[in-house]
């Protein structure tokens, strides 16, 4: 129906039968790029024009030589090569984090966030990138579009006073994965043009309407971004990063309604004078609103009377396990009161996430709840995978139990785990950190006297090393990953807990997000400063699976179930 008046143009235009068959495409209408001509069509219908279909084998001294083996003598050759299309930015070097090259990155075929940012590349943009060519209007509206959203973006950059912004690498992979379903459906695909490469994979042009690119660009776009500044750990081994908040009116109105609700509703009720059983009932309580995400499945299990809770990725099979050890002072909580957290890991790691409901002090103090943890990792090893496609995470005394429980296993002389991910974690019992006086007002989760009241019902003995990692020595433990929000009473916990770790030679990540409290993840229902935390956990992980099998510690051994033990002091 579209290419009714170009028939009909061709028709009057061109005498010839044979011709006009010759000059029909065989597909659809706006395959490739429409010529917009009065005169093109008449001229093959002149009659010292010739049209060859043929395709050309060179170009001879004389002419052009087709591949049937006949020269054509011509006096002159316009030669409408046009250019490389799909070969962006090229032959230009553009090197982002960690030495990675822009063409190496395309080796698999161009692709940008909205045509302009590319994850690994952290601020750079580019403008008429991957996937923003019009077949059917003017590219100044693109390059309109973009000079905007760059121009936001360097402005969320200068108000939020960090230093780098870069795209999500998960972000990015839905976008792109959206543009080429719908080009897989479009006219673009039902034939050979300047369009598609020679992989067949098209990173030329936009998909959709161009107010809706606009609209992406100008409303959505900017919530893809992270914006953050190194930190000053003066340590190649500790890659230390200042996150900045999002600044947009719903993330602003969010983050402000729940200060004052986790101050009424968790600050003031837990913790003396108030008894462990009624703060249990508040927390129970208090997890319905706190939901997690679609896209997963959930089970329970018993493992030798302990139970789990087991949240897998539920579209795909899982590339590895997480075991995930819940925070509540070793008195608070269960797998149901985290699954804000896991259940998103789960679906943006790809890995199972196994949650022990392990037994709480007081009525089980130390070593309870680390057995238990034990259990359930040798559980995992013995029925699912090797240490290599294991990681091991926590928030706040389930990070504590995460460095417990790594240290344990160090002691019996075996691979641990492909990397520990550790959210606001308990690292000194003593509660000696610059942070429990500074930030005693900010922290609108914990105080003070409910820490003091958690750790005294746990009751870790002095000589229990493997709870005190701000001493014991950390030489040998996998990758580390640190999360801690800068308003929160255990932020120098987790800063020493970097320190020590860089003085032991451990890989580690800090990341200070600014304006977050303690275990801030957990509202990832209602922040995407929460959303964006978990999305970098994720992102961890799966580097963690893909590099673990080349690193020492990683590698499997023989093992037998032993009781948890702790090193002695020297």
């Amino acid at each position: 129906m579209v290419g009714g008046p170009f028939k009909k143009l061709l028709h009057t235009s061109v005498a010839s039968p044979e011709l006009r068959r010759q000059m029909t495409p065989d597909y659809p209408i706006g395959c490739k790029r429409i010529l917009l001509s009065n005169d093109y069509l008449k001229t093959f219908d002149q009659p010292h024009v010739h049209l060859l279909t043929r395709g050309i084998r060179q170009i001879t001294e004389h002419g052009i030589e087709t591949l049937d083996g006949e020269e054509h003598a011509v006096d002159a050759i316009i030669y409408g090569t046009g250019f490389a299309a799909t070969e962006f930015l090229s032959p230009m070097r553009i090197t982002g984090r960690d030495g990675l090259d822009l063409n190496q990155a395309w080796q698999g075929g161009a692709a940008a966030y909205l045509g302009i940012s590319v994850p690994g590349f952290p601020n750079f943009f580019m403008l008429y990138g991957p996937n923003t060519n019009l077949g059917h209007n003017s590219i100044i509206h693109m390059l309109e579009s973009q000079i905007s959203h760059v121009m936001q973006a360097r402005q969320a950059l200068l108000d939020s006073g960090a230093s780098h912004v870069e795209v999500d690498e998960q972000r990015h992979q839905r976008f792109q994965l959206g543009i080429h379903r719908r080009l897989a459906t479009s006219v673009w695909s039902g034939c050979k043009s300047w369009y598609v490469d020679e992989r067949g994979h098209n990173s030329t042009n936009w998909p959709g309407f161009t107010w809706s690119y606009r609209w992406l660009a100008r409303y959505a776009g900017l919530a893809a971004y992270r914006l953050s500044s190194p930190l000053d750990t003066q340590s190649p081994a500790c890659d230390g990063q200042r996150i900045a908040a999002p600044r947009d009116w719903l993330e602003r109105a969010n983050a402000a309604f729940l200060r004052v609700f986790l101050r009424v509703s968790f600050r003031a009720l837990i913790g003396p004078p108030r008894a462990l059983a009624s703060q249990r009932k508040i927390v129970d309580r208090l997890s319905w609103l706190m939901p997690g995400c679609l896209g997963v499945n959930r089970r329970s299990m018993q493992l030798d009377g302990l139970s789990l809770q087991i949240v897998e990725p539920g579209t795909r099979a899982p590339k590895g396990v997480i075991l995930y050890l819940h925070g509540g002072a070793f008195c608070l909580g269960s797998p149901r009161s985290h699954y804000s957290v896991t259940s998103r890991l789960a679906r943006d790691s790809g890995c199972a996430v196994w949650v022990p409901d392990y037994r709480l002090a007081p009525e089980h103090p130390y070593p309870a709840a680390l057995e238990d943890c034990l259990a359930c990792y040798d559980a995992i090893r013995a029925q699912l995978c090797p240490a290599d496609k294991l990681l091991i995470a926590g928030d706040s005394a389930g990070g504590a139990l995460v460095l417990a429980l790594a240290l344990a296993l160090k002691e019996r002389g075996e691979g641990i785990a492909a990397g520990l991910m550790l959210l606001s974690p308990v690292t000194d019992p003593d509660l000696g950190g610059a942070s429990m006086q500074s930030r005693q007002e900010a922290d609108p989760m914990i105080r003070r006297d409910w820490l003091e009241q958690a750790l005294k019902a746990y009751a870790a003995p002095v000589q229990a090393l493997s709870h005190r990692p701000l001493e014991a020595d950390l030489r040998g433990l996998p990758p580390m990953l640190i999360q801690v929000g800068d308003q929160e009473l255990l932020l120098s916990d987790s800063t020493r807990l970097a320190e020590r770790a860089r003085q032991s030679g451990v890989a580690c990540q800090l990341e200070i997000h600014q304006g977050r409290w303690h275990v801030f993840q957990l509202q990832a229902f209602y922040l995407r400063s929460a959303r964006n935390a978990l999305l970098g956990l994720a992102r961890f992980a799966r580097q963690c699976l893909e590099t673990a099998g080349q690193t020492p510690q990683a590698a499997d051994s023989p093992r037998t179930t032993q009781p948890a033990t702790d090193p002695q002091p020297s």
